[in-house]
């Protein structure tokens, strides 16, 4: 049932099968669409599936509420914080800090599909420091860091 989900479990599902419906052409717009209509038929609140619609800025749907904001301001980011932790020797989210990450969105050939204006916007729009937002989606993502694949156990049975 939708609802025995917590909500930030929904949003990490909704992020990652829009990062599944990622080709190498780019995005595929139709994604987000046929992922709200399996989210309505699953019974997921309407204020769940605008937030899911406004993150992706080709919906057209604009993101009012702090949740909305929220999860534009996480999304990229997010993915962005795991390809860091990827490229770290451990794969791991504990190598992971801000400077790490304020370093790599300068290289403009890493992780190169991510967009790193919605990140900046993401925090600007929350009315948050860039840094604290980057420490904060970090320190967020440690607890589920194995469900991630990001605790640094892959290295360790490689």
């Amino acid at each position: 049932m939708a609802t025995d989900l917590p909500t930030p479990r929904i949003f990490g599902a909704s992020s990652a099968s829009s990062t599944t419906s990622i080709t190498n052409a780019g995005p595929r717009p139709r994604s987000i669409y046929k992922g709200n209509e399996i989210l309505k038929e699953r019974g997921y609140s309407d204020e769940i599936r605008r937030a899911i619609m406004s993150h992706a800025e080709y919906s057209g749907v604009s993101r009012n509420s702090p949740m909305e904001k929220a999860l534009f301001a996480c999304d990229e980011l997010a993915g962005f914080i795991t390809a860091v932790a990827l490229i770290k020797p451990s794969k791991s989210l504990a190598e992971v800090d801000v400077k790490s990450v304020r370093k790599r969105m300068k290289d403009k050939a890493f992780a190169r599909k991510v967009n790193r204006d919605d990140i900046i916007n993401g925090a600007k729009d929350l009315g948050v420091d860039l840094d604290e937002h980057i420490a904060f989606c970090i320190e967020a993502m440690k607890p589920v860091a194995i469900e991630l694949g990001l605790d640094g156990s892959a290295t360790q049975s490689a």
